[in-house]
């Protein structure tokens, strides 16, 4: 009987002779080299926008970032069992440590070099880049952090959640009050109009999985989460993990700005994005909402080991910025 990754394999016209298992999905070797066959929970037209925006970036000049392979049907992508699978070619190349401090310096060329790639992009699809309204956003969230507090501090008895949650709670509502003050600025608004006007597009999964360290360079795979949106926001997400990785972060935020400008100049307003991107308490207030909507009566251990690393992380993120 013919295995699923046969069967997927020849509908990209290519022939299985060995599979294995990995955390993504399967490494196949086939007549035609090593490749990966991923299942993919998205729609054609995502699936079809993360193509176009991958074959962009090599037609000007970035080689780094994987390609999906193309069916016999010429489509990126194929149906098997009413599941969505693409195929784009193995690179055998070990996951960059952050803590290395060269490989660091070769992440912040790579990714300025893509993001001055991805603008100006012209696709037949392209998902709308949606438009915060900043005030709604800011008062939805501080009168969630407010009301949470007060609740808290009527009931008088704590569950461990609790604790942790008042012990951050001020701090991360003055963050998300400067985050605010930011926004609101004439920079923050130019800086938004500017990645709508010239088409910028994310990665959106910039993390060490798929960074794909190479003797050529730094390899970038992964781009289900690719989308429009402002490059400082996903330059932040780097930051923020490079921070969480290596607590002490040796390459200052200044020196890590100069390296990622040598490939991709930024406009001064443009470090107001990254600023209130950084800034913004995003974690703090996912988890808190997911913990308090739900009116646990006790703290699952995950939920306090999360709201830790969290704590741990703001604190990092605020002394590498300040």
């Amino acid at each position: 009987m013919e295995s699923v990754c046969a069967a997927i394999l020849r509908a990209f016209n290519l022939k299985e002779r060995r599979v294995t298992r990995d955390k993504a999905g399967y490494v196949c070797a086939t007549d035609a080299g090593m490749v990966d066959v991923l299942r993919v929970g998205q729609t054609a037209e995502r699936i079809w926008f993360r193509y176009h925006v991958q074959e962009h970036l090599h037609a000007h000049g970035f080689a780094g970032a994987e390609r999906l392979r193309l069916s016999a049907a010429g489509e990126p992508f194929t149906v098997y069992d009413r599941e969505t699978y693409v195929v784009r070619p193995h690179l055998p190349y070990r996951e960059v440590s952050f803590v290395n401090e060269e490989e660091w310096r070769r992440v912040l060329h790579t990714v300025g070099r893509m993001h001055a790639c991805l603008r100006d992009t012209v696709f037949e699809y392209t998902p709308r880049l949606p438009v915060p309204d900043v005030t709604a956003l800011y008062q939805k969230n501080t009168d969630a952090l407010i009301g949470t507090k007060r609740r808290i501090l009527k009931k008088g008895k704590y569950a461990e959640f609790d604790v942790l949650f008042l012990r951050m709670v001020d701090e991360q509502t003055e963050a998300l009050a400067e985050w605010y003050s930011l926004a609101c600025s004439t920079a923050y608004a130019t800086q938004w109009e500017e990645a709508r006007t010239r088409r910028f597009v994310c990665h959106n999964l910039l993390k060490e999985e798929n960074l794909l360290s190479a003797m050529d360079g730094v390899y970038v795979r992964n781009f289900a989460e690719c989308a429009p949106g402002h490059h400082m926001d996903d330059l932040a997400a780097l930051l923020r993990r490079y921070v969480a990785a290596v607590p002490d972060a040796p390459v200052p935020l200044a020196e890590s700005l100069a390296l990622y400008q040598a490939e991709n100049p930024l406009a001064p307003d443009a470090q107001v994005v990254l600023r209130a991107a950084l800034l913004f308490p995003d974690k703090f207030l996912k988890l808190s909402a997911k913990y308090y909507d739900r009116n646990r009566t006790w703290t699952p251990g995950a939920f306090t080991a999360r709201m830790e690393e969290v704590a741990r992380g703001q604190i990092d993120v605020g002394r590498y910025i300040r």
